[in-house]
């Protein structure tokens, strides 16, 4: 009797044994499938673009941008993490260049890692992070630039018709000078990080994010300088109030009397920051007449374009159309109908060949724009 008591218990501890394990792998398992799934790969490769004597090299130095928790993070951890990629752009050629700094998917390497397979999802990119610095690469300083901001805050810059998965997001622009001028240099921190508003959905996704430069030679395309002011809506001056056009990319203070003059502008998409807070988007080409005019507030789309598309021909955002029309997630807008949607402050600004344009008057409520004229 007492040995086969023995191994009743034997067996029953044996049993719960099995069962615990069994447990703890199960949930080992749950959370490598939700956190090792999330990966950020950022370009290292030299790229140089060569147009004449324009010769800018752009190229990734550091650590690769892991965040530091592979699961969703809050912004603040987002910022304090100490993962991060110093970006370095040096002109070596002889003419002064003009460069925008784009984000998107990295493609090449999320279908290049070991283990991938076709039905593997990317994470949607309003639930990527970013945030970058000014940096100096002598003291090892860094300077708040801009965000953090999801990749869906940003401009289309790259429509891709036949993959979206391909679109280039706009984060910021700038200008370096030639090898001989002394200002030839800059370098950029970026941090990347996953949203802690991600949805349960995108548990098994990945995200493989990379920047890239284009680079011009500068005053290939024509520069603005605008002068106005800053406006509530009842037409009193806003003063000490910071605006910025493309997330920090051109930035002032706001005088006594609103007043403002940002300098160096050229044709794009931009984000319109009040106070660092994006309050709307302008896109500004050349014409014949000069005028601004606002795309909204609706549009109707063409039946089986995207969100993705709309963004890029109204001017906006992923995520300003998502919150415009109760969109949970973009993947839930990739086919828009033949029927009106609504579209946030969008304005497009046509200029004919005068450099200098005065006034912008900017009226505000609440840093949303309401509206824009000269």
């Amino acid at each position: 009797m007492k040995v086969k008591e023995l191994l009743k218990k034997f067996y029953q501890k044996r049993n719960l044994f099995i069962i615990v394990c069994v447990l703890v792998l199960t949930l080992s398992t749950i959370g490598i499938s939700y956190s090792a799934f999330f990966t950020v790969k950022s370009n290292t490769d030299n790229q140089t673009l060569t147009t004449g004597e324009l010769a800018v090299s752009y190229s990734g130095d550091g650590t690769a941008v892991f965040p530091s928790v592979l699961e969703p993070i809050s912004d603040r951890d987002g910022l304090n993490q100490t993962n991060n990629k110093i970006i370095h752009i040096a002109n070596t050629g002889t003419l002064d260049s003009e460069y925008v700094l784009t984000v998107g998917y990295d493609m090449d390497k999320f279908k290049a890692r070991e283990g991938a397979k076709e039905d593997d999802i990317l994470t949607p990119i309003e639930f990527v992070k970013i945030a970058v610095y000014e940096y100096d690469s002598a003291s090892g300083a860094s300077t708040p630039l801009t965000g953090p901001l999801s990749i869906g805050d940003l401009p289309v810059y790259e429509y891709n018709q036949d993959d979206q998965k391909l679109n280039r997001y706009s984060l910021l622009f700038g200008s370096v000078g030639s090898a001989t001028s002394g200002n030839a240099t800059k370098n950029y921190q970026v941090k990347v990080w996953l949203s802690d508003k991600t949805t349960p959905s995108a548990s098994n996704s990945f995200f493989y994010i990379n920047s890239e430069i284009v680079a011009t030679v500068a005053n290939a395309k024509e520069d603005f300088t605008f002068t106005g002011k800053l406006l509530n809506a009842d037409a009193t001056a806003v003063a000490n109030a910071t605006i910025s056009f493309q997330n920090g990319s051109r930035k002032i203070t706001t005088g006594e009397d609103g007043s403002f003059t940002i300098e160096k502008i050229p044709e794009g998409t931009y984000n319109i920051l009040i106070n660092d807070t994006i309050s709307g988007n302008i896109t500004i080409k050349a014409g014949a007449k000069t005028s601004v005019a606002p795309y909204g507030p609706t549009f109707t789309a063409v039946a089986g374009s995207n969100i993705f598309q709309n963004a890029y021909t109204y001017g906006t955002t992923i995520n300003n159309l998502m919150k415009a029309n109760s969109f949970n997630t973009s993947s839930d807008a990739i086919t828009m109908e033949n029927k009106s949607y609504n579209l946030s402050p969008t304005y497009e600004l046509v200029i004919d060949n005068n450099s200098e344009l005065t006034p912008l008057n900017i009226t505000i409520s609440d840093t949303a724009i309401t509206n824009m004229t000269f």
